[in-house]
């Protein structure tokens, strides 16, 4: 062993060195032989330094034998000696630093870079080096397939994630980064076989997620809805729960959709995913929702019943009448995080914003377990242009659920107009990390995804979108109440014309397809403040998606874009379902 002092090695059985009789740091005797080496050097160049500097400093005279010139020559030589002994030394330490996982996020982080800048060619080039440092590395065949995605080269793009998983293993995030690729190309039946697998793993509810998704866009919600009902039976989860509750809010189900929120607000309060469900549900219903809430509370649960009131309150406007409530209520309510932040919300909507400061101080940060809860408070930040806690915030979020667009949306805005690079690599770092497909980014982000160049004439997903359009009868059987329904819209860019199917009771369930030529189409970063405050009122789809056409009463959302029209879709589908009719605007 050697001394961290003197250097010198000495047999160590007790804690003074031998020859200067210094106690040692035993963090500092039991290091490798390479960095033992490294303390003795260091140790000698610190006694250099310290000894020359030192006479230099208190005008000590020369050394017997030496004129002043040939003293200062050779201090400045042995400072020169060690500096450089410096460098090596800070270089050795870095190196001991910095081992092939270093060396991957970096090509990884520069093919992001290159990535939100179009150049996809330099990104395939860099994420092929990591993967030649790291064989085994699933994010680095993620994002080489991502790349050959976003330049349609869709067989590269399914072979890159096919390497990954003989290489790597059955990596889940490489597994269902395959799924939503076959979603995305059509190969539903390929997607089914590996979200049926993962959804007994680790990362069951994505997998879930993408699985009902894929279900419903084919039609079959009826299908994703007693799916979610047997996992949620198995394995209570508030989030399953939430899924769960779009469908049935989606399909009608009122009472269901209710009841299953009801159960996942119980589970977890402190959420944002429920409520923004409820705020859905109830559309310029508020009052309703005000009701629900008296319900809740006389049925004996006293937290979720107060949480709903306030939320109704604040969709209703009445912010003094919610400050009220929240103050007079118990520590359990006020202590509640998602209370807090609505409460925090409600003085600023009042003017009273150092009053809403005060509160936001009170939300424990480091207890947030929820990415959305997180999501909606970084938001909240960013709407009064505190940056520097909406990004930690929803840095936060994405720690805790690295899937969820909301945290990648409040990193990307907070970005734009202050780094536009920076916002563009906050879309990829989603794209990255979505389950779903490109799909799933194209309605949060406007992302385009290029024609697939050895498919050209054929749309991957052609099928979904005819079904979106011409599938809205087989509601009737299953809500039989209801009079009518409205698809979401397809946008052919080329054409510039969006299209919605309708179906109606007078009409004898006959499928519309409704055709909006040149329509006006806004995403959703273009409403204006009290715009988007409206629409998030009024339109359950605006926190959703992206891009919105005006149909002549309200904003629709566009659920696909492409650039083809819909009946060039139906002959390369080779639809033969019932006969449509069209209705021109």
């Amino acid at each position: 062993m050697h001394c961290s002092k003197c250097g010198q090695e000495f047999a160590g059985n007790g804690d003074l060195c031998d020859s200067c009789g210094l106690k040692q740091n035993r963090s500092e005797i039991d290091l490798t032989d390479v960095e033992k080496d490294t303390v003795a050097v260091e140790s000698d160049f610190v006694q250099v330094l310290d000894t020359h500097i030192g006479e230099a400093s208190a005008g000590v005279a020369p050394v017997s034998g030496r004129t002043p010139k040939n003293e200062v020559m050779s201090f400045k030589t042995k400072l020169l000696i060690g500096l450089i002994m410096a460098a090596l030394l800070i270089s050795l330490g870095v190196w001991r630093n910095m081992g092939p996982e270093a060396n991957v996020q970096d090509k990884l982080d520069l093919a992001i870079k290159y990535l939100s800048e179009n150049d996809y060619e330099k990104a395939i080039l860099t994420y092929q080096e990591a993967i030649k440092i790291d064989a085994r590395s699933a994010a680095a065949y993620k994002g080489l397939s991502l790349a050959y995605q976003l330049q349609g080269k869709s067989e590269e793009a399914e072979k890159a994630l096919n390497d990954g998983l003989k290489a790597a293993g059955d990596v889940s995030e490489l597994q269902l980064a395959l799924a939503g690729f076959y979603v995305d190309t059509g190969k539903t039946e390929l997607a089914e076989a590996i979200y049926k697998k993962q959804i007994t793993g680790k990362n069951s509810v994505q997998a879930y997620n993408g699985y009902t998704k894929m279900l419903a866009a084919q039609g079959k919600g009826p299908d994703a809805i007693a799916l979610l009902e047997r996992a949620i039976q198995a394995n209570p989860d508030y989030r399953l729960e939430n899924m769960l509750a779009e469908l049935q809010m989606k399909y009608g189900d009122r009472d269901n959709t209710v009841e299953i929120l009801k159960k996942s607000l119980t589970v977890q309060s402190e959420q944002a995913q429920a409520y923004s469900i409820l705020n859905g549900f109830y559309t310029g219903r508020a009052g309703e929702m005000l009701s629900l809430g008296d319900q809740f509370i006389q049925q004996g649960n006293l937290l979720v019943g107060k949480l709903v009131r306030m939320q109704a309150l604040y969709e209703m406007g009445k912010y003094d009448e919610l400050l009220s409530e929240y103050q007079q209520s118990g520590q359990e309510i006020m202590s509640n995080q998602r209370a807090r932040i609505l409460a925090a919300k409600a003085y600023s909507k009042s003017g009273k914003n150092n009053d809403a400061q005060l509160l936001l101080k009170l939300v424990d940060q480091a207890k947030l377990l929820d990415s959305g809860l997180a999501a909606d408070l970084a938001a909240f930040y960013l709407e009064t242009g505190d940056k520097e806690n909406a990004r930690r915030l929803a840095m936060k979020g994405i720690e805790i659920e690295p899937y969820l667009a909301d945290n990648y949306l409040v990193m990307y805005k907070s970005y734009i107009g202050e780094s536009n690079s920076q916002a563009q690599m906050w879309k990829i770092k989603y794209l990255l990390q979505s389950c779903e497909g490109l799909k799933a980014a194209q309605s949060i982000f406007g992302i385009k995804q290029a024609p697939d160049s050895k498919e050209v004439g054929k749309d991957a997903q052609a099928a979904e979108i005819v079904s979106l359009l011409t599938t809205l009868k087989e509601r009737s059987a299953q809500y039989p109440a209801a009079n009518q329904f409205y698809s979401l819209l397809y946008l052919d860019t080329s054409g510039n014309i969006a299209y919605e199917g309708r179906v109606e009771r007078a009409n004898g369930w006959k499928t519309v397809i409704v055709r909006y030529h040149n329509p006006q189409v806004k995403n959703k970063g273009e409403f204006s403040g009290k715009e988007a405050e409206e629409q998030q009122k009024n339109n359950p789809f605006f926190n959703t998606y992206d891009r919105f056409v005006w149909t002549g009463k309200n904003y629709t959302a566009v659920e696909y874009e492409g650039t083809r029209s819909f009946e060039q879709l139906l002959v390369d589908v080779g639809y033969n379902g019932a006969e449509l009719s069209y209705e021109d605007r």
